[in-house]
């Protein structure tokens, strides 16, 4: 009994570590893409959330915010998975019957 309770006490855990970081992910890959204040032009990738997927922007270089990634991967990695986790999150928890 105490190992099965610590095996689901183990995996609660993990779960929510997951679903702590999917949520930090969805704040940082939701903002809108800025260029910045500075007149730079560096091809750069943002998420687009309208259309789920990465997308080319130019950033100017200084300023702007978080959702910016030098490479389409680093953008596909942090914010589409992120984005498929919390589907598969919302699929777990939802009602028995649905």
């Amino acid at each position: 009994v105490c190992v099965e309770l610590r095996r689901r006490h183990t995996f609660l855990h993990k779960e929510k570590a997951l679903l702590v970081k999917a949520q930090r992910r969805q704040r940082l890959c939701t903002l809108l893409p800025s260029s910045g204040s500075c007149y730079g032009h560096y091809v750069l990738y943002f998420y687009d959330t309208m259309f789920r997927r990465c997308r080319r922007f130019v950033y100017g270089g200084c300023g702007g915010n978080a959702n910016r990634f030098r490479t389409l991967r680093e953008c596909r990695r942090i914010c589409e998975e992120a984005d498929e986790a919390d589907d598969m999150m919302k699929w777990r928890m939802r009602p028995a019957g649905y």
